[in-house]
């Protein structure tokens, strides 16, 4: 950063007070004497409540531009924040509008002290509104670097250490319309921006009391009568679930029965009319906690490149579901299975190269050590019925192996690595007909299955980290260009009746985003939420929670 040494641990207001050359009692105007300041407050500043790798940050951030600046004030003229300081002060009022924390940006310490006369007071209010304007800017558009420093495996895209204040204050400086560029931070698609609606909708509810939490008890079918559905019909209402033409009753009639159809259809459950545990638990989840999951979602999206592309795969982990977008409309949708726990679908993004169809499936090492050795010892014939073949190694000169001249009770799991075990194609290959490759360090892809019935499930984590596809054909003619390109279901259904193995290179690399998403808005309007599969609401709001 700026060629400052990583391991050096700086504190900023310790190089201004020694690079600052005014002497307070010289000085001969409020300019001059707030510079003086910033060296002269080096104490009562150092108490910002910075965390501790943040804070080299800050810090440096702070250092690069006030030296740029000659460690003349920013933002105070005079007596009082010029046009631009002011426009940066209310942007930062309402951080919460965004899901942030408009303390976390020092807008209560300036509310304070924005209209104070004294030159210390307004030495401090320059540097506070500096370092609240740019980790504001920096949180917006990149997300907070906690996250990133709390689990850096889970959450690796959050924040960026590589932020350049010195950009962002020239910038601002040089910009002809600044409240334009500061509403402009952040994402501007529509996936985020219905988010921020929704966090609106959301607080408005909570500020209404929120919905009734609704007590156990037994199974609640259509037509029963129970007090509890008095309780459920004012949540349905309240949510937006069914409007109340009459008063509240205790019998669960039709028009009730559709809007519990309708929340459980928001809230990935299973959709039958019925409000069992699943359904009431979910129904007790407070509007303070909706509102939670509706910040630490809009926190996932400020991480991913704010241009997703023209066209574009969009992988939802936590929802189960594929969509393929082109020109901001939604021409394909499809349910998917993920990683099962402890085998986690990563979060990246990436773009898609080829499709492969009728493909070899190369077991991975982890499932050929955990699982294939366990079936060989059982069954020597595995193999062979799996339709699957050994080679020596994974090198190109490998030599096919007999499975049969192997006491396979004799490996261990780590010789297990040394082999090779491809299955073919054809109807029982674990692929499918198809797969769909991005090459990425996780070895993971889309790809067909030929186990179907689990699509008929709701909560779909059943694989070893790949996303199995539901719809594979269309997505194969969607990604290969569709009649532009003379590519249509016949086509790619003619190469996987060959049995062959045929790879097709796409027309144009396609973006794929995988990501986790538990709460999001579907092209029908309707706001989801799901469960947190991985616990990764969990581990986030902890995340974001330490300063």
């Amino acid at each position: 950063m700026n060629g400052w040494k990583k391991h050096q641990k700086v504190n900023y207001l310790v190089i201004l007070s020694s690079l600052c050359c005014w002497q307070i009692a010289s000085a001969a105007t409020v300019n001059h004497s707030i510079e003086s300041m910033l060296q002269y407050h080096a104490l009562e500043l150092q108490t910002l409540e910075w965390s501790n790798e943040v804070v080299s940050f800050k810090e440096q951030w702070l250092f690069d531009v006030y030296q740029q600046n000659a460690f003349a004030p920013l933002w105070v003229v005079g007596e009082e924040l010029d046009s631009k300081g002011k426009q940066l002060y209310e942007k930062l009022l309402t951080a919460g509008q965004y899901g942030l924390n408009p303390d976390d940006y020092n807008a209560g310490k300036i509310k304070k002290i924005v209209t104070a006369k004294e030159i210390q007071q307004q030495a401090l209010l320059d540097v506070l509104l500096t370092e609240g304007m740019l980790r504001f800017i920096h949180d917006i558009t990149e997300g907070r670097l906690q996250a990133q420093r709390a689990f850096p495996e889970l959450f690796a895209e959050a924040g960026n250490i590589a932020f350049d204040p010195l950009q962002i204050i020239a910038t601002i400086h040089g910009s002809m319309n600044l409240k334009e560029y500061l509403d402009g931070l952040g994402p501007q698609h529509t996936a985020y921006k219905l988010l921020e609606k929704a966090l609106v909708e959301y607080q408005v509810m909570y500020n209404r009391g929120g919905w009734p939490e609704i007590s156990e008890g037994k199974t609640l079918y259509p037509g029963n009568d129970d007090p509890r559905v008095r309780l459920i019909q004012q949540l349905l209402s309240a949510t937006g679930d069914m409007t109340l033409n009459i008063e509240p009753g205790n019998t669960f009639d039709k028009q009730t029965v559709e809007g519990v159809k309708r929340f459980q259809l928001r809230h990935g459950l299973q959709v039958d009319g019925i409000v069992g545990k699943e359904t009431l638990a979910a129904m007790n989840i407070s509007v303070e906690a909706r509102i939670q999951q509706i910040k630490l979602n809009l926190e996932r999206w400020r991480w991913h490149d704010q241009e997703l592309g023209e066209k574009y795969v969009f992988v939802n982990i936590a929802g189960f579901d594929l969509k393929a977008v082109e020109n901001d409309n939604t021409v394909l949708e499809m349910a998917i299975i993920v990683g099962k726990r402890h085998h986690e679908s990563p979060i990246f993004s990436d773009k898609i190269r080829y499709a492969e169809f009728n493909p070899f499936w190369n077991l991975p090492p982890h499932i050929a050590r955990t699982e294939t050795l366990r079936h060989l010892q059982a069954d020597p014939e595995y193999l062979e019925k799996k339709h699957i073949r050994v080679f020596s190694s994974w090198q190109e000169n490998a030599v096919e192996l007999d499975p049969l001249e192997i006491d396979w009770n004799t490996i261990s799991p780590k010789k297990m690595n040394q082999y090779k075990f491809r299955q073919d194609p054809g109807k029982w290959n674990a692929l499918g007909t198809m797969k769909f490759v991005f090459p990425n360090k996780y070895a993971v892809y889309l790809h067909d299955t030929p186990n179907r019935e689990l699509f008929k499930t709701a909560r779909r984590a059943y694989s070893h980290g790949c996303i199995r596809l539901s719809n594979p054909e269309d997505l194969a003619v969607f990604l290969l260009g569709g009649k532009a390109k003379q590519w249509d279901r016949a086509r790619v259904k003619k190469i996987v009746d060959s049995s062959k193995r045929t790879v097709v290179r796409l027309p144009e690399r396609i973006p794929v985003h995988i990501t986790y998403m538990t709460s999001w808005y579907d092209d029908d309007g309707l706001l989801h939420f799901n469960q947190d599969i991985y616990k990764r609401d969990e581990k986030l709001q902890i995340a974001l929670a330490v300063e």
